[in-house]
């Protein structure tokens, strides 16, 4: 389980959280390449890894020495489109050779030019740099078919913009292939903005976003993802082959939808400084996970108040404070720790959404 994984499913209630359970693979079947290093060089070898004794191998990793942890750690895990790997370079001795990920003349493209093309597939669908640097494979195609997809399925009610981010992962790893080239494993960062074309329009977060947006109605969620890549390289000047990746959402944020705050009426702040809320107090549930919704007009509004009901889904009651004074892991991921209430349906409010769920970002 990653960070990511971790964070997402501590933001779920207790019933909705799945029993963790440990990625392993099997040593027996582990392939690994050991590049003979000189002296002062980071040491770091890459494994291709199954997790089932004599199957295939399904993922390729890399575990680099930190000394200043004295130990060695995984800082990159690539999940593989196919079994059938690069053939990698060894001397007499066993050892693989590697090279200069960055800044390397001898190859058709270093680190950054992959990196930038592997933006570009899901920013413009590879229309600048993408489908010129990679030649198609499973996972390039898999990359501009998310921006394809994603970025057209709110129609005219709103927006998907993928964008690269400020790397922090800038380390990069090479081991020379016996045709000359190279096997890169790079990382990259990006976000995915989902915007509403036009007020009067919100986007309800699902139960997987609640670690981050706490299932307050947005208009528009930035997300940011991190991930690994890992791609062969020729050494002539040559389309690389992108071989797989593996993609994890790390944050979301967003401004709260103007019918938020109408729904809340927040009570003067006492002396400690901390705001009250009245008790209780109804917090509407998004209609749908994720789903484009119009919330209901001003008198609309006040009949739901007054009701306890909403459109699509379960309203609810919280009697809360602000900030929440909950420690429970369900309760510090809301706004307010309380009790839920279905409600049915009211007539005459236009809180219904109006375009297709979106069930999560992309992965």
């Amino acid at each position: 389980m990653s960070v990511s994984d971790y964070t997402e499913t501590e933001g779920l209630p207790a019933a909705d959280r799945t029993p963790y359970k440990p990625w392993s693979y099997d040593t027996a079947s582990a392939k690994l390449y050991i590049p003979r290093l000189g002296a002062g060089q980071d040491r770091w070898f890459a494994a291709a890894l199954s997790d089932q004794k004599g199957k295939a191998p399904s993922r390729l990793a890399v575990f680099a020495e930190r000394p200043q942890h004295k130990r060695w750690e995984m800082v990159s895990v690539v999940d593989l489109d196919s079994p059938k790997l690069p053939d990698i370079a060894l001397d007499h001795d066993g050892y693989a050779t590697a090279v200069a990920a960055d800044g390397n003349k001898h190859l058709a493209a270093d680190a950054n030019p992959l990196r930038t093309a592997v933006l570009d597939n899901f920013a413009t669908g590879g229309t600048h740099t993408g489908r010129k640097v990679f030649t198609p494979t499973t996972a390039s195609k898999r990359q501009i078919e998310v921006h394809d997809k994603t970025g057209t399925r709110f129609g005219d009610q709103g927006t998907t913009v993928f964008a690269g981010a400020a790397n922090r992962y800038k380390d990069a790893y090479a081991l020379k292939t016996a045709d000359g080239g190279a096997l890169v494993l790079f990382s990259h960062m990006h976000t995915q903005t989902d915007a509403v074309a036009h007020s009067g329009l919100q986007i309800n977060p699902g139960k997987e976003d609640r670690a981050w947006l706490h299932d307050v109605p947005r208009t528009s969620i930035t997300y940011m993802f991190v991930c690994n890549d890992a791609a062969t390289v020729p050494a002539k000047a040559a389309p690389s082959r992108l071989i797989g990746y593996t993609c994890a959402r790390t944050d979301a944020s967003g401004p709260p939808a103007p019918s938020w705050s109408d729904r809340v009426q927040r009570t003067r702040a006492p002396p400690d400084g901390r705001r009250t809320f009245p008790a209780p107090c109804l917090l509407r549930r998004a209609p749908c996970p994720l789903a484009l919704s119009s919330p209901a007009p001003p008198s609309a509004r006040a009949t739901q108040a007054s009701t306890s009901s909403s459109t699509a889904c379960p309203a609810t009651t919280f009697p809360c404070s602000w900030p929440p004074t909950s420690t429970s892991s369900d309760a510090t991921s809301r706004p307010c720790a309380g009790t839920s209430s279905t409600t049915s349906p009211s007539a005459g409010t236009n809180s219904a959404p109006i375009s297709s769920t979106m069930s999560r970002p992309h992965s």
